[in-house]
């Protein structure tokens, strides 16, 4: 088996449904399913603090040992429920992998470091691509992608795909080297922000008007309603005295 450090315990299960995997989480387990190579889907179990702590090491790129009735499995955390309510996961899908073939696989970006356009110009960074896909054996895949930011020293600079330094043997899907990763922009002038200030308080202006012409306009609709009564009244009373 691989020298893999990320290893999760698992249990198998029988029952399906809301209402096991409900009583699965009241004993602190989260319901879960094994798929993928050399093996046919089997439901499965394991521990919520463990899982929890497993996915904080591995994320979604790293290899997983999972532990199933004595087997060991090499497994990437493929996808993950949670309640809305609270947060916690409530089921999780681990996909078997063949260690000796490429995959890819979603890998987080993370920004390290001061821009000193941040810092000494007041700029704001501006994070354009959060996630790439890396296509590598699955040993080969990062944890995450380190980006410096400190290279971002004006509002001119860039950081983008082709800075990134990969694993060896890993490459970036779906993106071109020239891709903005990461830059700085510059705070807005202070004509800037008078226009912007105006442009606002041309809008509110113009929500008020139209709000007052619907009032104006309702208060005569029930003005004409009003007038089409008495008339309708006046009649009725007229044909009372004949």
């Amino acid at each position: 088996m691989t020298a893999t450090t990320i290893s999760l315990e698992a249990s198998p299960r029988e029952a399906t449904g809301r209402r096991a995997n409900q009583a699965l989480r009241e004993e602190g387990r989260v319901a879960g399913v094994l798929y993928g190579v050399g093996t046919e889907p089997t439901i499965l179990s394991v521990d919520s603090l463990d899982f929890k702590r497993t996915y904080e090491r591995a994320g979604e790129a790293q290899v997983v040992t999972l532990t199933l009735n004595g087997a060991e499995h090499p497994v990437l955390i493929k996808e993950i429920a949670f309640d809305p309510r609270n947060e916690a996961p409530i089921h999780v899908d681990f996909w078997r992998i063949d260690l000796t073939k490429e995959i890819t696989a979603p890998v987080p970006v993370a920004f390290m470091g001061t821009s000193s356009a941040v810092r000494d110009e007041g700029g704001t960074l501006v994070r354009v691509i959060t996630e790439l896909e890396i296509k590598a054996v699955p040993t080969a895949l990062p944890r995450e992608l380190v980006v410096d930011i400190s290279a971002l020293k004006t509002f001119e600079d860039a950081i983008v795909v082709g800075d990134i330094v990969l694993p060896e043997g890993a490459e970036i899907i779906g993106h071109g080297e020239n891709d903005t990763v990461a830059t700085v922009e510059a705070p807005r002038t202070e004509a800037e922000m008078e226009a912007l200030d105006e442009a606002v308080e041309g809008d509110v202006a113009s929500v008020e008007g139209v709000e007052k012409e619907e009032g104006e306009e309702g208060a005569a609709e029930g003005d004409e309603k009003k007038e089409g009564g008495d008339d309708a009244a006046e009649a009725a009373g007229e044909g009372d005295k004949e």
